[in-house]
């Protein structure tokens, strides 16, 4: 399958690797060994790599952050992995903060409080990337991208090119984007901010921080929120499992947080399948105690996928996605 790859590799001379561990690019530090991995340089190369893995009919997935992202660790993973941590540029255009898809979060909110550039704080404890934030609507505090977003570039298979969208906030929803149904991997992104005093900012984001710190198990190895919150349900997802006592559970190395319920860790030898069994353990026991039915913000990545399909995910984010801060 991946001849055809090796020569298109050698022919267009793509960064690229061969049999890589993709745990350690994961913050559950969960995961297999990707048979390749592919680093565009910038958003045509990133289109070309795209358009010959699709045509090719060889399956691949795009990893960000790895922060919202559950990798399959058993050998040999079925598909080629597409980073985008290359895609870094980030400067304001016409008011609007550009940023790559493989920015970081945190590093973004810093650029831009030092420009004295505020509206992008609530971003700063996510961590994951900026394509994978775009791509999962990711938000915290109250806010999430669609109330910053004024542009994106995409690719979509059957495209040869770069797209920009400019999406309407009505298209997004919690944790959802129109991005996701299109099978849209983002390139770069363009967010909305307004000039504030930089010590402003600043002051904004060590008080996030601090709240962080106290409520979240953050020194530990975790994807961040295992579960979206219901959306009209008697709590947050955290309180609910910690309403059916499953605080500091374990199946295998894998532990519900002692500290935040939402948060699945890895105590240090968690596999996939503990975390798996894990998220639909808690899943079942709220849902036969209270009745809610929890739905996994964690994107849970499942062996072969049928060939061609290759549903992007990214950054986190990124995936991926990108894991985004609880609610309490």
């Amino acid at each position: 399958m991946f001849e055809h790859l090796r020569y298109e590799v050698q022919r267009h001379r793509w960064l690229a690797r061969t049999d890589v561990p993709v745990a350690p690019w994961t913050t559950l530090r969960i995961g297999g060994i990707a048979p390749w991995v592919l680093w565009p340089r910038d958003l045509e190369e990133a289109v070309a790599i795209l358009e010959t893995l699709t045509r090719q009919d060889i399956p691949w997935r795009v990893l960000g952050g790895g922060s919202n992202v559950l990798v399959p660790d058993t050998g040999s993973l079925p598909w080629v992995i597409v980073k985008l941590d290359r895609l870094r540029q980030v400067r304001t255009v016409d008011g609007v903060v550009q940023a790559g898809a493989g920015v970081p979060a945190p590093k973004l909110c810093m650029w831009a409080a030092r420009r004295g550039l505020g509206g992008l704080e609530f971003m700063s404890g996510i961590p994951g990337q900026v394509g994978g934030l775009v791509w999962m609507n990711a938000g915290a505090f109250g806010r999430s991208v669609a109330d910053v977003l004024a542009a994106a570039w995409v690719w979509e298979p059957g495209l040869a090119t770069v797209v920009q969208v400019l999406p309407a906030s009505a298209e997004f929803g919690y944790r959802k984007s129109p991005f996701q149904a299109r099978r849209s991997v983002i390139l770069q992104a363009a967010f909305r901010v307004e000039a504030q005093p930089p010590e402003a900012i600043r002051a904004v984001l060590q008080e996030m921080k601090r709240y962080r710190l106290q409520t979240q198990p953050l020194q530990d190895r975790s994807a961040g929120c295992a579960f979206k919150n219901p959306t009209d349900g008697p709590g947050s997802a955290g309180q609910l499992i910690e309403r059916v006592g499953l605080k500091g559970y374990r199946i295998g190395g894998a532990m519900i947080s002692p500290k935040h319920a939402n948060f699945i860790v890895n105590t240090g030898s968690a596999a996939w399948s503990d975390v798996v069994r894990l998220i639909e353990y808690a899943r079942a026991r709220v849902w036969e105690q209270l009745h809610v039915w929890l739905e996994p913000e964690i994107e849970i990545w499942h062996g072969s996928p049928p060939r061609g399909t290759n549903p992007p995910i990214v950054g986190g984010p990124d995936g991926s996605g990108g894991a985004s801060p609880c609610g309490s």
